[in-house]
């Protein structure tokens, strides 16, 4: 049976084919490393401000984690405080579980 996660993310940092999305909704916090195969992170969100609040279903494919084609992002834009607050989640979850590259 294969796996799917719905939720809403933090797309912390990206680069040109992978995005990395925190899960910080249940502890512990989650970094999931999310492969784009059509459009680059860079040319959906190259002008937004890290990190982006954003909904997406991500899926197994091929050993990875892809998204399902569909990024709705939250037209929020966060203070110094809580962007701390998300690089001090994001740090913890790298260091604690590593970053997530399948869900199967």
């Amino acid at each position: 049976m294969e796996t799917f996660l719905k939720d809403d993310f933090f797309l912390m940092k990206y680069s040109e084919k992978q995005g990395m999305f925190l899960d910080s909704h249940t502890p512990p916090p989650r970094v999931y490393a999310v492969s784009s195969l059509k459009s680059s992170f860079e040319e959906m969100f190259g002008l937004w401000p890290l990190p982006i609040y954003v909904e997406a279903v991500l899926l197994p494919f091929k050993n990875q984690i892809i998204y399902d084609g569909i990024l709705y992002p939250r037209t929020i834009t966060f203070g110094r405080g809580m962007t701390h607050s998300f690089n001090e989640s994001y740090k913890e979850a790298k260091k604690k579980s590593g970053i997530i590259t399948t869900l199967v």
